[in-house]
């Protein structure tokens, strides 16, 4: 019988030789600090060759990693302290956010994801809110981030990169007084309208590529915000198309005197 192997595993070696089995010369051996040091620096600057990516990605495809595994990586991580430079390392990936930067799930991953979470309920997942309910959260969002941040001053959300712009051209360009981002709108409505003209009770919206669908409707977002507009404030919503305007601002701008005129003699 060949002598056992001297990790304490009972096993016999293959070579009279040898002191242990392939494999089980470290077994329950400790590295020290200057040993794993060492390990580190070697492979510093080390790139691995396409052909060893792929093998390592063929090898480790589908490996099911057992819950005792799992415990033993946790347990042997635990408490264990970072270093100052990997803190400021993971600091600096959170602030350039390039973990996630570029990244595109596939189709066939969103589809997994939907089918996964589909009629699953729990303390959040599925619930949905009345339309009150969201008024008075949506309201107690806008005064704690108010009084935390900008002592009792305005808060306003996202403005568009030429809602301003066009906006102002309309203001320039008519008599009467567009009113932006009200906060007292919103506590009516619950939405933020890009403009609103209070003598006509008219919103005026600029509708950017986003609001599209690629068959040039609406999305369904943008439809249940005209809802909820029309309904909470009794109105009427002249959309403005951002890419019509910059091609052709005068032509937008009469368009909108066009429709003011009508409305107006509408009214009288």
């Amino acid at each position: 019988m060949n002598k056992l192997c001297e990790c304490g595993c009972d096993q016999g070696v293959t070579n009279e030789k040898n002191r242990f089995l392939i494999g089980h010369g470290n077994r329950g051996r400790k590295h020290t600090s200057a040993e794993l040091e060492k390990m580190s620096k070697s492979h510093i600057g080390k790139k691995q060759t396409l052909e060893q990516k792929l093998k390592n990605s063929i090898s480790n495809k589908g490996r099911i990693v057992s819950e005792e595994t799992r415990l033993k990586l946790s347990l042997t991580n635990k408490g264990r302290p970072s270093s100052e430079k990997c803190k400021l390392i993971a600091k600096q990936m959170m602030l350039n956010n390039t973990l996630a930067k570029g990244y595109k799930h596939t189709q066939q991953w969103k589809e997994e994801q939907s089918k996964r979470f589909r009629g699953r309920k729990g303390t959040w997942i599925g619930k949905k809110h009345s339309e009150e309910s969201k008024l008075k959260m949506g309201i107690s969002q806008i005064k704690r981030i108010e009084r935390q941040y900008f002592n009792g001053g305005p808060i306003h959300p996202c403005i568009g990169n030429n809602e301003r712009y066009i906006l102002d051209q309309f203001q320039e360009n008519i008599k009467y007084q567009i009113i932006r981002n009200s906060i007292d709108i919103f506590k009516k409505s619950h939405k933020f309208p890009d403009g609103y003209i209070q003598e006509l009770n008219l919103c005026i919206d600029v509708l950017e590529s986003d609001h599209y669908r690629k068959n040039n409707e609406l999305r369904n977002s943008d439809k249940y915000r005209e809802i909820i507009l029309s309904s909470r404030l009794g109105c009427m919503i002249y959309y403005v198309p951002e890419q019509e305007f910059l091609r052709n601002p005068e032509k937008e701008i009469q368009r909108l005197k066009n429709f003011l005129l009508l409305l107006n003699e509408g009214r009288n």
